[in-house]
C-alpha cells in the first residue's frame, strides 16, 4: 500500500494543473453544500425549538382525524376538528408519566371580530386554562396592557398585530375593557356570536407570521364559538326541602299512564298536602330572588372537550419512550387518539423549512452530477496520458489489481484533501455570517430562518455528508477511468 500511495502522491504531483482544476471543483461544491446545509440546519433548528419551547411542546395528542391536523385548524373543509375522547382519563394517565415536565390543554378555531356591527377584522383563536398554558410556556408571550387572564375568567386576549389592525379600522385604538363580537362557524354549531371583553393586549417573544395572528380565548367562549361540547349529563340531587315541596308525586305519577299519574284519564283526583315548615330562607334557597351564578372552578374546565393536549419533556431524548407508552395506554383503554410531533403541529412553516431544504439537496444533487462528469472526464484524460507509463508497469508486472488501487486512490487523495480545503472554507464563510448575521427582508425568509436575523452555525450533518458526498464522488468519478486504463495492451501502449 505504501508503494501505491508514493506512486499517487508523484503522479498529482507531475500533473498539477489537472489536479488543480478537479481540486477547485469539489473544493467549492463542498463549501457550497456545507454553507447551504448548515443554513438550513441552523433555520430548522431555530424553528424546532421555538416551537417546542413556546407553542407545540414535544408531544401532542389529538383526536382520530383524516388529513392533515396542526394547531392552526384541519385542513379538511368537511369535518371539523376532532375532541379528545375521555379527556379526563388521557389527563390523569400524562400527569403520572415522570417524564413530562408539563401538559397544556388547547382548542382553536377560527372567527371573525366585530365592533359596532361592522367587521373589523379575523382572529386565529387558541382556547386555553390559563394557568397550564403559563406554566408549559412561562416567558413565550409580553402583555402590553392588561393583564393575563384568571383562572376561570372568560375574555380574550388581543395578539398586537391583530389590535393594530382594528385600531386602524376604528381610528382609534382598541385596549383592554372594549367588548368586541366575536362570529364563529362550524359544521357542529352553525354560526355562533359571543361578546367577549378584551383583557389584554400582546406580544410573542418570538413571533413568525402564522403565530402572530393568534389571540387566547377563554376555553368556555371558544368552545361555544366551535360548536363544541360545554357540559357533561350528571344525576341531579334534590336536597330534602326540595323533595318536601315536590311531596309524594313519583316518575310513575307522572308519565306511568295510570289513573294516578299526571297525564291520565283523570287529572287530579286527590291531594294530598304534606306540611311542613319552610322559612322564607328556605324557599329563596329553592326558587332564589335573583339569578344565581356558581362559582367557576379551574378543574370544570378539564370536563369539557378539547382539540389537543400539548406535552413537554423533561428530556427530548425520552420522545420515543413516552410516545410507546401512550400508545400502549390508549390500546388497552381502547381511546382512539393520534400522536404527532412539533412539525405536524407547526403546520406550514414545518413544512416550508422542510421543503426549501429538500429542494436544496436536489439542486445539491444536480451539482454533483455535473461535478462527477467534470471529474470523470478530468481523470480520462490523465489517464490517457499516461498510456505509456500504465503500459510499462503492467508489461513488468503489475496486476490490473494494482492500477485500479493507483487510480482510485488518487482520485480519493484529490477528493479527500480539497473536500476538507472545502470544509474550511466553508466553516469560515460560517463564521463570518454568524457574527454579522443575515437579516430576513420579508416574511418568506422570516419563515424560512425562523425570526427576524439568522446566525448559521457550522452543522456536524453538513460536514459528515459533504465529506461522503464526496468521497462517493470520487469513486464514482474514477470508475470509467479505471476502466480506460485496464483495457490498456501493455504492448500497444510501450509502443505509444
Amino acid at each position: 500500500m505504501s508503494v501505491i500511495l508514493k506512486i499517487a502522491f508523484r503522479n498529482l504531483r507531475q500533473h498539477k494543473t489537472k489536479t488543480l482544476i478537479i481540486g477547485i471543483i469539489i473544493s467549492i461544491g463542498i463549501a457550497v453544500l456545507v454553507i447551504g446545509n448548515s443554513l438550513l440546519d441552523t433555520a430548522t433548528s431555530g424553528i424546532r425549538q421555538t416551537y417546542i419551547d413556546n407553542y407545540t411542546g414535544h408531544i401532542i395528542i389529538t383526536g382520530r382525524h383524516r388529513g392533515e391536523l396542526s394547531l392552526f385548524g384541519s385542513n379538511s373543509m368537511d369535518e371539523p376538528i376532532p375532541v379528545i375522547p375521555e379527556f379526563e382519563t388521557v389527563l390523569e394517565f400524562v400527569s403520572s408519566l415522570p417524564e413530562v415536565e408539563a401538559y397544556n390543554p388547547r382548542a382553536t378555531h377560527l372567527a371573525v371580530i366585530s365592533i359596532n356591527d361592522k367587521v373589523r377584522g379575523f382572529a386565529q383563536l387558541f382556547g386555553i386554562e390559563p394557568t397550564l398554558y403559563r406554566q408549559m410556556f412561562p416567558d413565550n408571550l409580553e402583555i402590553i396592557a392588561g393583564e393575563f387572564l384568571a383562572p376561570g375568567e372568560e375574555g380574550i386576549m388581543l395578539s398586537e398585530i391583530t389590535a393594530d389592525q382594528i385600531s386602524k379600522k376604528l381610528d382609534r385604538p382598541v385596549a383592554p375593557g372594549d367588548s368586541i363580537l366575536l362570529t364563529g362557524m362550524s359544521l357542529a354549531g352553525g354560526t355562533r356570536v359571543r361578546e367577549v371583553e378584551i383583557k389584554a393586549i400582546f406580544r410573542f417573544r418570538n413571533p413568525d407570521p402564522q403565530i402572530e395572528m393568534v389571540s387566547l380565548l377563554d376555553i368556555t367562549n371558544l368552545r361555544a364559538l366551535a360548536g363544541m361540547n360545554v357540559q357533561r349529563a350528571s344525576e341531579i340531587v334534590l336536597e330534602e326541602t326540595e323533595e318536601a315541596l315536590l311531596g309524594e308525586i313519583s316518575e310513575e305519577m307522572l308519565f306511568g299512564g295510570t289513573e294516578d299519574s299526571l297525564f291520565g284519564d283523570v287529572l287530579v283526583d286527590q291531594v294530598t298536602v304534606v306540611q311542613q315548615a319552610l322559612s322564607e330562607e328556605d324557599l329563596l334557597d329553592i326558587f332564589g330572588d335573583e339569578p344565581q351564578t356558581p362559582p367557576i372552578d379551574a378543574d370544570e374546565d378539564f370536563s369539557g372537550a378539547w382539540h389537543f393536549l400539548l406535552l413537554k419533556l423533561k428530556n427530548p431524548r425520552h420522545i420515543g419512550t413516552v410516545q410507546r407508552k401512550l400508545n400502549e395506554f390508549f390500546q388497552e383503554e381502547g381511546i382512539e387518539v393520534s400522536l404527532q410531533g412539533w412539525t405536524e403541529g407547526a403546520g406550514v412553516m414545518a413544512k416550508m423549512s422542510t421543503g426549501v431544504k429538500t429542494v436544496f439537496n436536489i439542486i445539491i444533487l444536480i451539482v454533483a452530477v455535473v461535478a462527477v462528469i467534470i471529474i470523470m472526464n478530468t481523470l480520462v484524460i490523465s489517464v490517457t496520458e499516461r498510456i505509456a507509463e500504465i503500459g510499462t508497469m503492467r508489461a513488468i508486472g503489475a496486476q490490473k489489481s494494482f492500477v485500479r488501487k493507483m487510480i482510485t486512490i488518487e482520485t480519493i487523495l484529490i477528493s479527500g484533501i480539497f473536500g476538507t480545503i472545502g470544509v474550511l472554507f466553508g466553516a469560515v464563510v460560517l463564521l463570518i455570517l454568524n457574527l454579522v448575521g443575515i437579516p430576513a427582508t420579508n416574511i418568506f425568509l422570516q419563515i424560512i430562518f425562523g425570526g427576524e436575523v439568522l446566525r448559521p452555525t457550522l452543522s456536524l450533518s453538513a460536514v459528515v455528508m459533504s465529506l461522503v458526498t464526496v468521497t462517493v464522488i470520487g469513486v464514482v468519478a474514477s470508475l470509467y477511468p479505471v476502466s480506460v486504463a485496464l483495457k490498456i495492451q501493455p504492448v500497444k501502449a510501450m509502443q505509444s
